[in-house]
């Protein structure tokens, strides 16, 4: 295996950001193992408390491969309201971000900024994908995506790796117009792979407004939290 001074050099050869470092690390460090069949990912009964306590902040959990395993109503409302709420409670029906970015027409609405959305769906789903080299569901991803979106494929081959850490996202949502909103995304430390998702707007400011109009409508069809067994 190369030692990290040789790596070191090689990325300063090729002026490597420090993400794109890290990644060329990651790569070198992590051989993958035999494929093994990998559990269910399960959200903590804590996380999912915290989640919901977020109230009108949009809020969800996204796993490793980029399912979203939890949401609170606002998330649902948000990103996919057109989607069953109780959808993340069922391992196989879990909506994936990657495939509502590529493969789902209301997405791609949603997103008035959908170029940039799927630039960094990609990247992050790379970075993603060389962290975690023993888990096969990204090669099923990855496989299923290529096969049914160009757009995917051409980013894809362009071997870009950039964590989508925080960012600011364009929306024209089909109930309440546009939206300028921040978009954090924390690691959950003790929960590989699965990282927190919120949205925020400027207080006072026209995405703020809209975002309480958005909160307004959500609340006026109420949703029931799918019964899950219990992480603790």
């Amino acid at each position: 295996n190369a030692s990290d001074a040789v790596l070191d050099a090689v990325a300063r050869v090729l002026r490597l950001t420090d993400t794109e470092r890290a990644h060329l690390h990651s790569l070198a460090r992590k051989k993958p193992r035999a494929r093994r069949r990998v559990r269910p990912e399960q959200v903590r009964q804590g996380v999912r408390l915290m989640i919901d306590a977020f109230g009108d902040v949009p809020a969800l959990v996204i796993g490793r491969t980029g399912d979203i395993l939890c949401w609170n109503r606002m998330a649902h409302a948000l990103l996919a309201g057109h989607v069953d709420f109780d959808a993340p409670g069922r391992t196989g029906e879990r909506p994936n971000v990657a495939r509502l970015v590529f493969l789902d027409p209301h997405t791609r609405e949603l997103y008035a900024d959908w170029r940039q959305k799927a630039r960094a769906t990609v990247e992050d789903l790379r970075m993603m994908a060389a962290r975690h080299p023993d888990d096969p569901r990204f090669a099923e991803l990855v496989g299923d995506l290529t096969l049914h979106s160009p757009e995917f494929a051409t980013l894809w081959a362009a071997h870009d790796v950039r964590p989508c850490l925080r960012q600011t996202r364009e929306f024209q949502h089909p109930l309440v117009g546009s939206l300028t909103l921040a978009n954090e995304l924390l690691d959950l430390t003790y929960d590989d792979g699965q990282r927190v998702s919120v949205f925020n707007a400027e207080p006072g400011s026209p995405s703020h407004t809209a975002l309480r109009l958005l909160a307004d409508l959500a609340s006026a069809a109420p949703v029931t939290r799918p019964e899950t067994t219990a992480v603790d």
